[in-house]
């Protein structure tokens, strides 16, 4: 993962893969990027 996010350090991926996201900011990026919401199972919950 860091490779493909082209990260120096693995602590930088690791704050961004580790992140809790409010529901408020998915929903903002899923209109953004026209894409659907992601169900529990797609996001590994």
């Amino acid at each position: 993962m860091r490779d493909l996010l082209d990260h120096a350090k693995l602590a930088t991926t690791d704050r961004y893969v580790s992140a809790n996201f409010r529901p408020e900011e998915l929903e903002r990026l899923d209109r953004a990027f026209g894409t659907q919401p992601a169900t529990a199972l797609e996001r590994n919950v």
